[in-house]
């Protein structure tokens, strides 16, 4: 429904625009803002502290078995 002129954004829209690459790396830099100020849970520092060292050795794994410098992109 139209009102002054406006129409009002439906789910389709709104989804589109949470899928555009500026806005996922808006939300991301605001959560991890967000995680330096508020206290967190001792549990989730610890899945957030292994989910990062899982990744960083899956990227080290990668770029070691790589045979070409282009493989990576």
């Amino acid at each position: 429904m139209m009102k002054d002129g406006y129409a009002r954004p439906t789910a389709g829209d709104m989804r589109g625009w949470f899928m555009r690459g500026e806005v996922l790396m808006a939300v991301g830099v605001i959560g991890v803002i967000m995680l330096l100020i508020l206290p967190v849970p001792k549990f989730l520092l610890d899945l957030l502290l292994a989910i990062s060292l899982v990744s960083s050795v899956l990227i080290l794994m990668t770029a070691v078995m790589m045979k070409r410098p282009l493989d990576f992109a």
